[in-house]
């Protein structure tokens, strides 16, 4: 059992994205539902949950110019490349793989 359910009254509740049956402390659950959230069994279901009940505004904003052009500003200013060299190739890397970066021609 995990640390953070040790000493707690735990209740069975379904997964609002996959339908799962899982434990959770009531007192988690009593503050979702408190505050109108919806009860995930892992933090992937909350995501597919929350990426499928995206509003029309919410897609709009991401797929614009605006934000495309912030977000490159915001790439720029930080130079996190130039601070760690390692992860400018990390893309290519996968499980057990090691850092080779591409061939420049």
């Amino acid at each position: 059992m995990q640390k953070y359910k040790q000493h707690r009254t735990l209740i069975t509740i379904t997964c609002d994205q996959c339908g799962k049956e899982y434990l959770k402390p009531l007192s988690e659950y009593k503050r979702n539902k408190e505050l109108e959230r919806h009860n995930f069994c892992s933090r992937s279901c909350a995501a597919k949950y929350n990426s499928s009940h995206r509003s029309q505004k919410m897609i709009e904003y991401s797929n614009s110019e605006k934000n495309k052009q912030h977000l490159l500003k915001v790439n720029q200013s930080c130079n996190i490349y130039e601070k760690f060299p390692e992860r400018r190739f990390s893309y290519f890397l996968s499980k057990g793989s090691a850092l080779v970066p591409p061939k420049s021609t």
